[in-house]
Formats: C-alpha cells, structure tokens, sequence
C-alpha cells in the first residue's frame, strides 16, 4: 500500500485471508501425524495517542484494528473451532501489560523489546503447559 489513505476494509481483509487459509491447511495435513496446533496472536500498541483528526497514521491504525476487531478475531476462532487449534491472543491481557512497562520499541506497535520477548515466551509456555496433552504427561 503505497498511501495510508488508500487503505480499504476489502484490501486488507483479502491480505489476511490466506493467512487463515495455511493455517487451516496445515493443521488439517499435521493433525493426520498427531501434531498439536497453537495459534499465537502477537500482542499489539498503540502508533500514537494523536486524535485521528490529527495523524494520518492514527486513521490508517484505526481501520487495522476494526480490521482485526471486525473480521480477524471471529474468523479466527471460528477456524479454531472447525479445526481444533487452540488461540492464545496476546492481546488479551498482556498488550496493556507490554505497553504499561514500554516494552514496546518506540513508535513500533508489535515489535518487543528484549524483556518484552522474554514475558511473552514466558506467557505462551505457560499456556503450553496448561493446555498440550502432549506436555502434561
């Protein structure tokens, strides 16, 4: 996308579909091999506190999350439903965690400090533990 403001719900929405489409392809070729699926959704910030009156980044940031709100989220968990892949989205819970610490790096709203990686590996163990059959025996 070479203008933020060209951004169109359409136009994202057929970016991220097949990302959803290989995930359920490959939990349907690895489950025949007994494989485990997790689903890990990387936790998110905000680009800037400015109005979206004021940064044109803070429309186009506005529209990913309705994006990811609207469409990304319930498809998600409907494909994890059909397919039995359990989803732990970061997002829930720890992004206001990260932000509150300035885990973040700054002016990057998915990529992690050090210590921000560090607490989401911790997290997605945790929930590996909780959760794998596998790993509980």
């Amino acid at each position: 996308m070479l203008n933020l403001h060209a951004f169109r719900f359409e136009d994202a929405i057929r970016d991220v579909k097949p990302l959803l489409d290989v995930v359920a392809c490959f939990s349907a070729l690895g489950r025949k091999d007994g494989f485990e699926f997790f689903f890990v959704v990387q936790p998110i910030s905000s680009l800037t506190t400015m109005s979206q009156r004021e940064a044109p980044i803070s429309r186009w940031e506005a529209k990913v999350r309705l994006v990811y709100r609207q469409y990304f989220v319930p498809e998600l968990k409907s494909m994890a439903d059909k397919y039995s892949i359990q989803v732990l989205d970061l997002n829930e819970g720890l992004a206001d965690e990260l932000i509150r610490r300035q885990d973040f790096h700054y002016f990057d709203f998915c990529h992690l400090n050090d210590e921000g990686y560090r607490l989401v590996a911790e997290r997605v163990a945790e929930h590996l533990l909780k959760k794998s059959p596998s790993l509980r025996r």
